[in-house]
């Protein structure tokens, strides 16, 4: 095969990745949304229920954890950022990959290690305090009412909501 014979063979072939390969990247893709929208609103949360408001010295020593918090967030996101995607170009691809694997596997046994020290918050763990049950109740609800007719007209309003007629709670 000749050289303009292999360019042809090549502007012919097909660059379309398998059916798995999609179903693998995607489901990849949502586990990280997934993963992330758990993660990012619980951590500073956790952080900040390590800190007694109740003593003086804590609620300080709170605020700069903050502090602490997003600057270290802001340095490793722009470190990272650099050395990964130099890593990426000049080393090797699945290294620059490798290195965020291996911290984040770090993170986890630093979390799993210091569970005993950490403080939880106190509270009564009634079914009410329960997200998942209130999260069921919006949607049995919603199950309820949907067959409900609302009226609607189609202006904004500055006051009160009007009452409806029918099985809201």
């Amino acid at each position: 095969m000749g050289l303009s014979e292999q360019r042809q063979h090549n502007r012919n072939a097909s660059a379309k990745p398998f059916f798995w390969v999609n179903i693998l990247f995607f489901c990849s893709l949502y586990l990280v949304a997934i993963g992330q929208g758990g993660h990012k609103p619980c951590v500073q949360a956790f952080g900040a229920d390590q800190f007694d408001v109740g003593d003086p010295k804590e609620r300080i020593s709170r605020g700069s954890f903050f502090n602490w918090w997003f600057l270290s967030l802001s340095a490793g996101i722009t470190l990272s950022i650099i050395v990964v995607v130099y890593v990426q170009d000049n080393v090797n691809w699945a290294l620059g990959f490798g290195i965020p694997c291996l911290f984040m596997v770090m993170a986890l046994a630093l979390f799993l290690f210091g569970r005993k020290t950490y403080r939880y918050p106190r509270g009564d763990r009634e079914e009410k305090n329960n997200a998942f049950a209130r999260i069921g109740r919006v949607f049995l609800v919603a199950f309820k009412n949907r067959k409900l007719k609302l009226t609607h007209s189609g202006q904004l309003e500055d006051g009160s909501s009007k009452k409806c007629k029918g099985q809201l709670e």
